[in-house]
Protein backbone atom coordinates (compact mmCIF):
# COMPACT_ATOMS: atom_id res chain seq x y z
CA UNK A 1 0.00 0.00 0.00
CA UNK A 2 1.19 3.29 -0.95
CA UNK A 3 1.82 6.49 1.50
CA UNK A 4 0.21 9.41 0.56
CA UNK A 5 2.95 12.13 0.91
CA UNK A 6 1.61 14.74 3.36
CA UNK A 7 2.74 18.76 3.11
CA UNK A 8 4.74 19.90 6.02
CA UNK A 9 2.94 23.54 6.47
CA UNK A 10 0.80 23.50 9.66
CA UNK A 11 -2.05 24.86 7.62
CA UNK A 12 -1.79 25.96 3.81
CA UNK A 13 -4.96 27.72 3.74
CA UNK A 14 -3.24 30.89 3.17
CA UNK A 15 -1.30 29.32 0.22
CA UNK A 16 -4.64 27.96 -1.33
CA UNK A 17 -5.92 31.55 -1.45
CA UNK A 18 -2.25 33.24 -2.81
CA UNK A 19 -2.34 30.60 -5.40
CA UNK A 20 -5.98 29.62 -6.51
CA UNK A 21 -6.65 27.04 -8.79
CA UNK A 22 -2.54 26.55 -8.94
CA UNK A 23 -2.63 25.02 -5.58
CA UNK A 24 -2.74 21.81 -6.18
CA UNK A 25 -0.51 21.98 -9.07
CA UNK A 26 2.49 23.32 -7.07
CA UNK A 27 2.01 21.15 -4.09
CA UNK A 28 1.83 17.87 -6.59
CA UNK A 29 4.98 19.19 -8.16
CA UNK A 30 6.59 19.87 -4.97
CA UNK A 31 5.91 16.99 -3.71
CA UNK A 32 6.19 14.55 -7.03
CA UNK A 33 2.63 13.04 -6.31
CA UNK A 34 -0.63 13.00 -7.66
CA UNK A 35 -2.18 12.63 -4.18
CA UNK A 36 -0.95 14.44 -0.95
CA UNK A 37 -2.63 15.29 1.92
CA UNK A 38 -2.59 18.92 4.11
CA UNK A 39 -4.54 21.25 6.28
CA UNK A 40 -6.71 23.38 5.26
CA UNK A 41 -8.46 25.51 7.92
CA UNK A 42 -7.15 23.38 10.80
CA UNK A 43 -8.68 20.14 9.01
CA UNK A 44 -6.75 17.14 7.40
CA UNK A 45 -7.77 17.57 3.39
CA UNK A 46 -6.91 15.02 0.90
CA UNK A 47 -6.17 16.23 -2.27
CA UNK A 48 -5.75 14.60 -5.52
CA UNK A 49 -5.53 15.05 -9.03
CA UNK A 50 -5.11 13.18 -12.46
CA UNK A 51 -6.88 10.36 -14.56
CA UNK A 52 -7.49 7.86 -11.66
CA UNK A 53 -8.45 10.55 -9.24
CA UNK A 54 -11.04 11.44 -11.79
CA UNK A 55 -12.17 8.25 -11.89
CA UNK A 56 -12.91 8.33 -7.92
CA UNK A 57 -14.24 11.04 -7.74
CA UNK A 58 -17.05 11.02 -10.88
CA UNK A 59 -18.22 7.01 -8.67
CA UNK A 60 -21.10 7.24 -7.97
CA UNK A 61 -21.00 4.73 -5.27
CA UNK A 62 -18.17 6.16 -3.33
CA UNK A 63 -19.60 10.00 -3.35
CA UNK A 64 -23.00 11.61 -3.61
CA UNK A 65 -23.65 14.95 -4.69
CA UNK A 66 -27.06 16.02 -3.45
CA UNK A 67 -26.87 17.78 -0.39
CA UNK A 68 -23.16 17.59 -0.30
CA UNK A 69 -22.70 21.62 -0.36
CA UNK A 70 -24.45 24.16 1.98
CA UNK A 71 -27.09 25.82 0.43
CA UNK A 72 -25.60 28.93 0.37
CA UNK A 73 -23.54 28.19 -1.93
CA UNK A 74 -25.64 26.08 -3.86
CA UNK A 75 -27.75 29.22 -3.90
CA UNK A 76 -24.71 31.71 -4.75
CA UNK A 77 -22.11 29.37 -6.86
CA UNK A 78 -24.09 26.10 -8.17
CA UNK A 79 -27.57 27.04 -8.24
CA UNK A 80 -30.06 24.78 -6.18
CA UNK A 81 -30.54 22.43 -9.01
CA UNK A 82 -27.03 23.04 -10.67
CA UNK A 83 -25.11 19.59 -11.94
CA UNK A 84 -23.04 19.49 -8.74
CA UNK A 85 -26.01 18.73 -6.77
CA UNK A 86 -27.31 15.84 -8.54
CA UNK A 87 -26.53 11.95 -8.22
CA UNK A 88 -26.29 9.24 -10.70
CA UNK A 89 -28.43 9.22 -14.27
CA UNK A 90 -29.27 12.72 -13.46
CA UNK A 91 -25.78 13.57 -13.23
CA UNK A 92 -24.73 11.69 -16.21
CA UNK A 93 -27.12 13.34 -18.28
Amino acid sequence: MRTIPKDKNIDSSLTLLRDGYEFIQKKRQKLWSDIFRTRLMLKETICMSGKEAAEVFYDTEKFQRKDAAPKRVQKTLFLQKGVQTLNNSAYRQ
